[in-house]
This record gives C-alpha cells, structure tokens and sequence, in this order.
C-alpha cells in the first residue's frame, strides 16, 4: 500500500498584506525582498521533509501543484483562494490565508493522478 500525504498549501499571497497576515506576514514579505537565500533555504527545508517522511515511515509527501504558486515557489496564488468555502458551504473569512478554492483541488487531483499513473479517463 503506497501512502501519501497532503500538506497545506503554502500561504496564499494576501498573507503578506499586513491586515492579514501581521507581523509574520510583514516579516515573510521583508525576507522575501530582501534575503536572496530565504527562497532556497524554504524549498531545501521541504525537500529535506519530504526525504525524512519517506525514509522514517515510507508516506510520500505531496507537492503543491505549481500551477498554484507565484513565482517565488513558496507563497500560493491568490487565484486559487478566491471563492474558497468552510465545511457548511460559506466563503471563508476574507483574512483567511490557508484555505484553497475548487480549482485549486482540481489542480491537485490532475497532478495526483498523474502520480498515481491515473490517466483522466480511468
């Protein structure tokens, strides 16, 4: 049995605004800006996550569609969190900065699929 896990998709961009995401978005922003090596250091941090599941226990960690990123790689386009909905089928909060829009899962069930070697007619 292959195992795999979902993780969050990475904060969408109005975590930057500073209404939305404060201080740490502020901080993330600033790093952004102006750290060169903020962006790689996150992405290695992943990858060495991604190796330590795999090796430990043998579950796969997913990828964030790429699709569904800024070009940063670390940070989600807004796109894909407008018109996200709670369990009782409300829009989410306008703060909000977590939670994905149905494209956005339709994206990920493509790329999934993909993984799982799901042809979209299966």
């Amino acid at each position: 049995i292959r195992q795999f896990l979902l993780p969050s998709p990475f904060p969408f961009e109005k975590f930057l605004e500073p209404r939305v995401g404060r201080m740490l978005g502020k901080g993330t922003k600033r790093q952004l800006q102006d750290n060169p090596d903020y962006v790689p250091t996150i992405l290695s941090y992943i990858e060495n996550l991604r190796s330590a599941f795999l090796k430990k226990s043998g579950v796969r960690l997913l990828d964030q569609p790429t699709e569904t990123t800024t070009k940063d790689r670390v940070i989600s386009d807004d796109a894909f969190c407008r018109g996200a909905l709670t369990l009782g089928g409300a829009l989410q909060p306008v703060e909000d900065f977590t939670h994905a829009n149905p494209e956005y899962g339709q994206l990920f069930w493509q790329v999934f699929a993909k993984t799982l070697g799901i042809s979209e007619r299966t």
